[in-house]
């Protein structure tokens, strides 16, 4: 869904950073060619490089239609960043909204609103960004997946036992 974002940003006195090379990237390019001073198009990065990205970024944003689980989302939260988010499965079980993120629908208008919201509002951006450092560490750490997997490994080992 990133036509509507970059519909969004036509608008908005921001620059953006859009990474990854997917298949639409040159027809995006070519129709939003007018985003030229707004938007730095990044090659695919690896994984241990995202961090280097979002901890310099002020807001992270995810308007995709359907997420299984997003793990950008969840690391942009872990790095402190604020998140907007679209009101899709997947998204809203991670980010609630006021609290550690910003949900929004997921045309253009919704987004450039939460987008604006944002950006005129650095207190609120900096509260969300700390939420969601807190939520991610709370639910997805390492000490957290690995009490997780234990719990799952025991109460598969005693339903085998049985």
């Amino acid at each position: 869904n990133v036509s509507v974002l970059l519909t969004a940003l036509r608008d908005i006195d921001t620059k953006a950073l859009i990474i990854g090379s997917g298949e639409l990237k040159s027809e995006l390019q070519s129709q939003f060619g007018d985003l030229r001073e707004k938007v730095t198009w990044q090659r695919n990065v690896p994984n241990r490089e995202l961090s280097f990205f979002m901890n310099r970024s002020l807001i992270f944003i995810l308007p995709s239609h359907y997420e299984g689980h997003p793990k950008t989302l969840i690391e942009a939260m872990s790095c402190g960043v604020s998140v907007i988010g679209a009101d899709s499965p997947g998204i809203r079980e991670i980010i609630d909204h006021g609290i550690n993120g910003y949900l929004c629908g997921t045309d253009p208008e919704s987004l450039r609103s939460a987008i604006e919201e944002l950006l005129a509002n650095p207190s609120l951006c900096k509260s969300l960004g700390e939420n969601a450092r807190q939520y991610a560490v709370d639910h997805f750490s390492l000490d957290r997946i690995k009490e997780i997997e234990y719990k799952l490994y025991r109460e598969v080992l005693s339903e085998n036992k049985n």
